[in-house]
């Protein structure tokens, strides 16, 4: 394990940090690093945990990411990451349950395409340029936390995102974007664990009821 976390590093992230043999846990969230994230040769790579959140990290998410194929948490927010990105990239992560890219610059595409071999537990993808719910969303059972505020998703919540994540669902941003309601107005939310659900700025004209139990 690797925490250096909270200092003044800064400067790019040497390659080599991400092939160090048995490294399965690397944390250099809250520093100053900056220039492209280079990510090659890491066929081989353990790590399980990579936080690299709150640095200024800047161009492309590079497709090599998903050549760490161990990771079980990614988590890349805060930073100035910029481009395109298939969401693909992901689809090979297959043990990938933690997924944080908020607040970068990236535009984030082909997410109704997406067909994962994973279950997320936490996606957050705040400010990501997303204008549609992803409808892989709906087979994903085990999700605790999701986050599509800021985003550009318009129009109204389709049925089948009350499928999504029904037995543990606790927290549910959608904040900031253009939705208008439901496709079909529930009589009740079905997500049976929630905690919250935050709502705010969108262009919503109907009432929503919550469980009461």
């Amino acid at each position: 394990m690797l925490d250096l976390s909270h200092n003044s590093f800064n400067g790019t992230i040497p390659p080599s940090l991400f092939r160090i043999p048995s490294l399965w846990f690397l944390n250099l969230e809250y520093n100053q690093s900056t220039g492209p994230l280079i990510i090659e040769n890491v066929s081989s790579s353990q790590l399980v945990y990579l936080n690299l959140g709150r640095n200024n990290l800047n161009g492309q998410l590079p497709r090599s990411i998903s050549e760490l194929t161990s990771l079980k948490e990614l988590n890349l927010d805060s930073n100035n990451l910029s481009g395109i990105t298939d969401f693909g990239i992901f689809s090979n992560l297959s043990s990938l349950a933690i997924l944080v890219l908020s607040y970068n610059n990236l535009t984030i595409t082909n997410t109704s395409k997406f067909a994962p071999s994973v279950s997320f537990t936490s996606l957050l993808l705040a400010s990501c340029n997303i204008g549609e719910l992803p409808k892989f969303l709906e087979s994903q059972n085990e999700l605790w936390e999701l986050d599509l505020s800021h985003n550009k998703i318009e129009g109204k919540i389709p049925k089948w995102f009350l499928r999504t994540g029904t037995e543990y669902l606790s927290i549910l941003r959608l904040s900031s974007n253009y939705i208008t309601g439901w496709e079909e107005e529930p009589s009740v939310l079905s997500w049976k664990g929630l905690n919250l659900i935050d709502l705010r700025h969108n262009k919503i004209q109907v009432e929503i009821y919550l469980p009461t139990t």
